[in-house]
């Protein structure tokens, strides 16, 4: 469900507000009650039927002013509030004592005294994510010459997304304030294009700031030290 609002005072300017509720649901392999035993590696996989779905409230204001030659100056803010995000959690040194307090009545796998590595999809704690984002495009038709062939198309995207921790099998928070898995801080795109009846170029540019990995056997540990991230990304193409 939502609620959306467009409000145009004049007619080159368009303000948007929304408010809407949204659900991810899990994976159903992350829902099986599974366990994939690799014991050459001492790696132990886990299913978890006890995943709940993600629930979100959403909030965007957002203004749009259309140029008159082709072209549009965009911005806005949004706020979400998250419930339950997913995430990956991962402990580089589970024992055969911590598999019986976690599964009891399961057949244990892991030999007294190995240290394995348990990996296991969970869900984190409340989210509040907070940002902005500004776009610009626009054909250059107002320079002189060859220059009015010109356009340009640029965004950023800020994003200040932080959980207020994870928790262990046993329901006990075991780290506070960590990011929102997959989510980067800073994004940025650059397009310039020249464009004439005979020839069309374009060089654009995408950079993305680090963030947390939450691939299967990445994930969260109970120690930040062991947390594995995408650094930062540059990527530049001309044709």
């Amino acid at each position: 469900p939502g609620v959306n609002i467009r409000y145009t005072p004049v007619s080159d300017l368009v303000l948007r507000a929304a408010v809407t509720r949204g659900i991810a649901r899990p994976k159903y392999y992350d829902l099986v009650p599974y366990f994939n035993v690799l014991a050459e590696d001492l790696e132990l996989l886990g299913g978890n039927p006890k995943l709940e779905p993600i629930r979100s409230t959403n909030a965007d204001l957002m203004a749009e002013y259309y140029f008159k030659s082709v072209g549009i100056l965009s911005g806005g803010v949004f706020y979400k509030a998250l419930s339950n995000f997913f995430y990956t959690y991962r402990d580089d040194n589970y024992t055969s004592e911590e598999f019986a307090a976690d599964f009891p009545g399961i057949a244990n796998p892991i030999q007294a005294g190995e240290n394995w590595q348990f990996t296991q999809r969970r869900n984190g704690s409340d989210v509040q994510v907070l940002g902005f984002e500004l776009a610009f495009q626009r054909k250059l038709d107002f320079l002189p010459g060859f220059l009015k062939d010109l356009g340009v198309y640029t965004n950023y995207t800020f994003t200040n997304a932080v959980a207020e921790g994870i928790y262990d099998n046993s329901g006990v928070l075991i780290r506070e304030d960590v990011d929102l898995p997959g989510t980067a801080p800073h994004m940025f795109n650059f397009s310039l294009s020249y464009e004439t009846k005979k020839l069309v170029a374009n060089i654009s540019g995408n950079y993305t700031a680090a963030y947390v990995d939450d691939s299967d056997d990445a994930g969260y540990s109970e120690e930040a030290f062991y947390d594995r991230y995408y650094d930062k990304q540059f990527f530049l193409d001309v044709h």
